[in-house]
Order: structure tokens, then C-alpha cells, then sequence
């Protein structure tokens, strides 16, 4: 049960509801993980989405360091929501299942490419 209720267009001020739509558009929809949360202050959202984008998208660390770094985390923090979004779109770029199944199972990570 979530400690507090999703965020609802109706639960939204009318001024706020144009950025509020743009916002659930996106990844989270309006109701899960951490973007949830932000949608209560729909203008912080719209501010704070374009950094999630780069960070998860453009960097200019290659894909799947930026996978292993959000796995790394999530596990680190015992964040369940983010590993999930990101176990399987880390294999896509080339994880090893291998090193993913260490990171998860807090095991010694197997020999690495340089």
C-alpha cells in the first residue's frame, strides 16, 4: 500500500494541469516510481525530467555503464522499483547476465573487460 495516494489530474490546480499532463506522458505514468512523487509539484517535475533524460539517456557515458551505475545503486540501496526498470534494459546494451546476477546477489563481480 503506498504511504501516500497517486497524484490525479483532478487533485491538480488548473493553472498547473497543461505541465501536469506533459509530465505523466512520460516514464512513471502518473502513479509509480519515483516520478510519483515529484508530481505533486508538477513544475518541479517539468524541471526535473529533462536532467532524468539526459542522465538515463544522453550522457556521454556509454549505455551500459550508465545501466551498471543505476543497477549498482538501486541494489546498494535496496531499491527494488529501479532495478526492475533496469535489469533487463542493461542486458540489452551488453551487460553480461553474469555481472548483473553479481550485483543482484551481492556476489564478487566476475572478471571485467578493460
Amino acid at each position: 500500500m503506498a504511504r501516500i495516494p497517486p497524484m490525479t489530474c483532478d487533485r491538480v490546480r488548473e493553472d498547473l494541469r497543461g505541465i501536469f499532463d506533459e509530465v505523466t506522458s512520460g516514464p512513471g505514468g502518473v502513479g509509480t516510481g519515483p516520478m510519483s512523487v515529484l508530481k505533486y509539484s508538477p513544475e518541479m517535475s517539468r524541471r526535473a525530467i529533462p536532467l532524468f533524460h539526459y542522465v538515463r539517456d544522453e550522457s556521454i557515458l556509454p549505455q551500459k555503464l550508465r545501466e551498471l551505475a543505476m543497477l549498482t545503486t538501486a541494489r546498494a540501496t535496496d531499491c527494488p522499483y529501479i532495478w526492475n526498470a533496469h535489469a533487463a534494459r542493461g542486458r540489452q546494451p551488453g551487460l553480461r547476465d553474469a555481472l548483473v546476477d553479481a550485483v543482484r546477489d551481492r556476489k564478487p563481480l566476475p572478471p571485467l573487460p578493460v
